[in-house]
């Protein structure tokens, strides 16, 4: 297990004073990162061979969102490699309260054809198992969206850019979480997310985000505006 400590930053905070969607996926990325490299599996050493990481699902609970200034410890480890998938999860604490805990799925891709391959024996080798998800990813799809009921749109800046240069995981989980009506986020919170991304959006895209309501939340999905490719597939829940 690695542990990585924060303090919430303005800059990663909403409306409200407390961590935000982006803040928090933000967070989730970071540890997995330097906990990837301490194991001598980091994207750095992935790059000079022309692999990255990406990640592919993410499901996350939350208990309470911490507010601005607080002190956090992100506790992460690897779970193991289900089929073509490195798995890893993270449980995000308040002292001795857990605030939120997440599961994940990541790909190694060949940044040459951009497209998923299996994980290398290498790392395989460097990476350890250390136990279950804490919260369990369903091994088929996520429920895709039939019919949209509420619209937004994006327009892909060069500041959505990760260092593989497509849009990165944190804008993509607010677009999905921005789709909600304006009622919702006045007079809800968002509790949980399970999150599938499934193509690219490079600088100048136009995304559209699509939602409509179910019985326990949202379903979502992002929408490449020209080509209609499907990027992500999401629920959500709100309290």
């Amino acid at each position: 297990m690695h542990v990585e400590r924060y303090r919430v930053r303005v800059f990663q905070c909403d409306e409200r004073r407390r961590l935000g969607v982006g803040g928090l996926f933000g967070l989730l990325q970071d540890a997995a990162g330097v906990h990837a490299a301490a194991l001598g599996a980091g994207m750095d050493l992935l790059l000079e061979r022309g692999l990255a990481w990406m990640l592919h699902r993410v499901a996350f609970e939350v208990e309470a969102w911490p507010e601005e200034g607080a002190e956090l410890e992100l506790h992460t480890w690897p779970t193991g490699f289900p089929r073509a998938f490195a798995t890893r999860d993270f449980e995000l604490r308040q002292g001795a309260r857990a605030l939120a805990r997440a599961s994940s799925a990541w790909v190694v891709v060949s940044l040459a054809e951009r497209k998923a391959i299996r994980v290398p024996d290498w790392l395989r080798e460097l990476v350890p198992s250390e136990g279950g998800a804490l919260v369990p990813i369903d091994s088929r799809r996520v429920a895709k969206l039939e019919q949209a009921e509420l619209e937004r749109r994006f327009l892909v800046r060069r500041a959505d850019l990760d260092r593989v240069g497509h849009v990165n995981n944190a804008r993509y989980a607010e677009w999905v979480a921005e789709s909600v009506p304006d009622a919702c986020w006045s007079a809800r919170e968002l509790v949980a997310m399970d999150i599938m991304f499934r193509a690219e959006a490079l600088y100048g895209d136009a995304v559209r985000s699509e939602a409509a309501s179910d019985e326990d939340g949202f379903a979502h999905r992002l929408v490449r505006e020209g080509d209609g490719a499907v990027l992500v597939d999401a629920r959500t829940r709100w309290r």
